[in-house]
Order: C-alpha cells, then sequence, then structure tokens
C-alpha cells in the first residue's frame, strides 16, 4: 500500500509541477554588442517587444559603450520579438565619452560631431540610427532558450545623407 500511495503522491507532484510551469513563460537575458557603420553605438537603448504568440512584455536595457544586457526579471520570453534600437549623440564629456576610441559616434564638448550620418529626434534627444532600425517593420529576432545568455549582435548599416 505505501508503494501504491508513493507512486500516486508522485505522480500528482509531477502533474502540478508541469501545470505550474505551463502558465508561466519561459525567459533568458539576451545581451550582445550594437554597432552602426563598423563604430559602436556608445550611448543608446535596445527594446525587444513580444510578437502576437509571444508571451510576456517588452524588455528595455541601455546600450553603453557598444554593448547591452537584458536579465531583469530572468530576461526575455522565449519566442520572437520586433526588435527596437536607438543611438543618441552625447553631449558633453564623460564617462562614455572618455572610453569611446577615436571615431566613435559621440559629441564632444557640448557640441555634436559633425557626421554625415542623418539625425532624428527621439524625445528631444538626437537619434541618430536610420528609422528601419526603430520603427516597424524593422528587426526581428527568436530567442529561443537554448542559450543562456542567448548572444544578438547587431551590426547596423547606414547610408550617408
Amino acid at each position: 500500500m505505501s508503494a501504491v500511495f508513493t507512486k500516486t503522491a508522485l505522480g500528482a507532484i509531477a502533474l502540478l509541477a508541469a501545470a505550474g510551469c505551463s502558465g508561466k513563460s519561459q525567459s533568458v537575458p539576451v545581451e550582445g554588442t550594437v554597432t552602426f557603420n563598423g563604430k559602436k553605438v556608445v550611448n543608446g537603448d535596445i527594446r525587444l517587444e513580444p510578437e502576437a504568440g509571444t508571451p510576456g512584455v517588452a524588455s528595455t536595457a541601455p546600450i553603453v559603450d557598444g554593448k547591452y544586457h537584458i536579465g531583469q526579471k530572468g530576461g526575455v520570453p522565449i519566442g520572437t520579438h520586433r526588435v527596437i534600437l536607438r543611438a543618441f549623440i552625447i553631449e558633453g564629456v564623460g564617462a562614455a565619452a572618455e572610453g569611446a576610441a577615436e571615431g566613435d559616434l559621440l559629441a564632444a564638448g557640448g557640441r555634436p560631431q559633425k557626421t554625415s550620418l542623418p539625425v532624428y529626434r527621439f524625445e528631444g534627444r538626437e537619434q541618430f540610427l536610420p528609422p528601419e532600425y526603430n520603427a516597424r517593420p524593422g528587426l526581428i529576432i527568436t530567442v529561443t532558450g537554448e542559450q543562456n545568455p542567448q548572444i544578438e549582435d547587431f551590426n547596423l548599416r547606414g547610408s550617408a545623407s
């Protein structure tokens, strides 16, 4: 009788565990690098928005010195996500500007560097990535959960104006 009870109890525990997992989305951290025309993006942000059929809410992170890491609340839900990338011109010289290599995209002394890149405005800040990287249809990635963290590098290209 004890063996039957044990098997029944283990079966019930397994069913409860499976039911509990099915109602909760799985997530993994996503990290990588962001460059534009071969130069690291020194200051910006990334947003991953779940597409239809992918559970969860949008995940965001800053891009600092060409790198980002989305790990809060377990990371990004497994599934398909639209990628929104923005890169901002830095005004003034700060920690991010001091670590930048010659030719990195930033501003110094309170004035943007002269650049042939198109400039778009977001929330009062100068954003220089072309609209295809921060508007629909944009970029799409699939978070699979096969890597932890999942590495997603974005080597963006754009035409000079």
